[in-house]
């Protein structure tokens, strides 16, 4: 079947004003086109806090976001001072999401967006990631076991690496995939205006 690869994170800007944008793509054309997660790895693995610099670059981009998609943002989230900006958690939770209740892994990721950008709290701790994804029907403790298991770290990485060996070090982007053919169908945010046209016309494609 025709593929939509959603290459994104769950603690992009971005990807969370674009969040709007997709849950009226995937409405208007599920049926003719798959879309499927793969986790991009924006700041995986940082260790350490962020300083005033990097504060108030962050902080710029959220209220750009903001400006532009009308998507909530709690700013004042950013001022805690014990913050690491590590998105792999996050990322291996969508993972883990994905493999146990592959039908929820869109509506889980939307939550994680507002979690941390509209409610503020925290989604580098895996009690919260834990706590979210039992709202989708995987219990908590067999969300841990997933989650804390080395095939789930493997296969986050995997995620990172397979979004750059699409051309993707950018969130979000959307590739379309049919059999053998493949190309980049947008890098960064885009409306719902400017891709619905583009969307109407691969939906008519036939399956390779």
């Amino acid at each position: 079947m025709k593929q939509i690869l959603y290459v994104a994170d769950p603690m992009c800007s971005w990807c969370w004003g674009f969040s709007p944008v997709l849950a009226q793509l995937r409405a208007q054309f599920a049926a003719n086109l798959q879309f499927h997660l793969v986790l991009g790895g924006l700041r995986p693995g940082s260790t350490e806090t962020m300083n005033d610099q990097e504060r108030a670059y962050i902080l710029h981009h959220w209220h750009e976001v903001h400006q532009r998609t009308s998507q909530p943002f709690r700013f004042q989230s950013l001022n805690r001072e014990d913050f690491i900006y590590d998105t792999e958690p996050a990322s291996r939770a969508l993972v883990v999401a994905r493999e146990l209740a592959p039908t929820a892994v869109f509506d889980y990721l939307t939550a994680l967006h507002r979690t941390f950008y509209a409610e503020g709290k925290d989604i580098t701790k895996p009690a919260l990631l834990a706590e979210i994804a039992g709202r989708f029907g995987i219990a908590e403790n067999r969300f841990m076991a997933a989650f804390e298991s080395p095939a789930a770290t493997a296969e986050t990485v995997q995620d990172f690496r397979d979004a750059r060996m699409l051309g993707i070090n950018g969130f979000p982007s959307l590739v379309f995939k049919n059999g053998p053919e493949q190309f980049v169908l947008c890098r960064g945010y885009q409306s719902l205006e400017e891709l619905q046209p583009r969307f109407e016309e691969l939906s008519r494609v036939g399956d390779v």
